[in-house]
């Protein structure tokens, strides 16, 4: 634009072009194509008469991909291709041919297969309420429910398949509720009521005792 500064750059022997820099990023046994800005590099691809288009700009920061005009932006890999999406040189969300997604994965067995040391998910609200939820398995193979504003756990169901209540550890002894996979409950309560039954309306049994399915007992 000056006569003497160079604002289109071929590099020959390495086949990359630079596009407001003379040194345009080289990889081995790959062009390339390097576009630098002031402060933001920019690409955008265009249909006939702006009725369409994608954007891709990039600075020391960010990248940002995006749609002009409200035309969907799509991004394909070929029918036997991955989509892999990387930060800091490592692989952090993989999609494969079939449209599985994979997290901490290379090879996603299921619609979406999370892999990590504790992998957890969080839902959160920016509401006023400002409600904080969360998923998280944990190595012992528990799968627990945690409130995330609190940092507390609230549930858990264990690698035997119980599920606890306000407790971590199943143990009689431990205060809280535990429900078995084999069919035992366990209620736990320090100095207090340890369990309310409450029928409405009508009289009647509040609790009926059976064996075998057949009543043998009952307080009402």
């Amino acid at each position: 634009d000056t006569g003497t500064t160079p604002k289109f750059f071929w590099d020959a022997s390495a086949e990359s072009l630079g596009i407001g820099t003379t040194t345009p990023v080289t990889y081995t046994n790959q062009s390339s194509l390097t576009i630098r800005g002031t402060s933001v590099g920019r690409l955008d691809l265009q249909g006939l008469a702006g009725a369409g288009g994608g954007a891709v700009s990039g600075s020391s920061t960010a990248m940002d991909i995006g749609s002009n005009y409200g035309i969907p932006l799509n991004i394909e890999a070929g029918s036997t291709a991955a989509l892999s999406f990387k930060t800091n040189a490592t692989e952090r969300l993989h999609i494969n041919q079939y449209g599985q997604v994979g997290i901490g994965t290379s090879s996603p067995a299921e619609e979406l297969d999370v892999s990590a040391d504790a992998p957890s998910m969080q839902l959160s609200s920016t509401n006023a309420s400002g409600r904080n939820y969360g998923l998280q398995s944990t190595n012992s193979g528990a799968f627990s429910f945690y409130d995330g504003t609190a940092g507390v756990e609230r549930m858990r169901i264990d690698s035997s398949g119980d599920l606890l209540v306000g407790k971590t550890t199943s143990n009689l002894a431990t205060i809280g509720q535990e429900l078995k996979a084999s069919g035992a409950s366990y209620f736990t309560r320090s100095n207090q009521t340890v369990m309310f039954a409450n029928r409405l309306a009508s009289d009647g049994d509040i609790i009926s005792l059976r064996k075998d399915s057949t009543t043998v007992g009952s307080i009402g």
